[in-house]
């Protein structure tokens, strides 16, 4: 039983740690809510089935979070690319989504447009977009033209860049997590019905 998560739960649910310790422990042995609810009081501190159902619920998440977390720093560690920083960062994570997100760039995924224009050699380029001293950008694309690699001209430069940085910003977490705050608090969702005759009994009216 991991006491960090049980420590955790005590916290969020403003319990004694005794109360969510012995519920846990109960849980796992086998005794079910109602029973643990009606005949176990004094080892529970009195709790009721819902706020019993509510440590099972945060233990089953923060467990879920746990494992997730586990296996993501596995993951990038075997590519041997976990920093320190980015271990701090997993870390840190309190939801599956923080967790997801950062583990997204070290994902395996299908061959990209940014990465076959990074295999064409267009990275460097892209780098130097994103630097103060980025001016002419088209007269400088010339220099990775490459016919081998099927670049034949400074569009296809230009383009496999805005594809390597599309990507990166796609991926990266602070981004991802900024725009889901926007989009939470400005976003809308409308809908319309296609055709107004194939509802004749407005029996979906309320989704108009």
């Amino acid at each position: 039983m991991n006491n960090s998560i049980l420590d955790k739960i005590a916290k969020q649910l403003n319990l004694k740690y005794t109360q969510v310790q012995a519920t846990a422990k109960m849980y796992d042995e086998g005794a079910t809510v109602p029973f643990m609810a009606r005949y176990r009081k004094e080892k529970t501190g009195n709790l009721d089935e819902v706020k019993i159902r509510e440590i099972l619920d945060n233990k089953l998440q923060l467990e879920k979070i746990e494992k997730r977390r586990v296996d993501v720093e596995n993951a990038i560690q075997k590519q041997e690319k976990l920093t320190p920083l980015l271990k701090k960062k997993i870390e840190a994570a309190v939801t599956l989504q923080e967790i997801e997100d950062l583990y997204l760039p070290f994902k395996k995924k299908r061959r990209t447009r940014a990465m076959i224009a990074k295999e064409a050699g267009i990275e460097p380029f892209a780098r130097w977009l994103m630097t103060p001293e980025a001016k002419n950008p088209r007269e400088y694309a010339t220099k990775f033209v490459n016919p081998a690699q099927d670049i034949l001209d400074v569009e296809q430069v230009v383009a496999g860049a805005c594809d390597i940085l599309a990507e990166e910003i796609s991926e990266n977490a602070l981004y991802r997590t900024r725009i889901r705050q926007i989009t939470k608090q400005l976003g809308k969702i409308i809908t319309k019905p296609k055709k107004i005759e194939v509802d004749e009994q407005q029996v979906f009216k309320n989704y108009y």
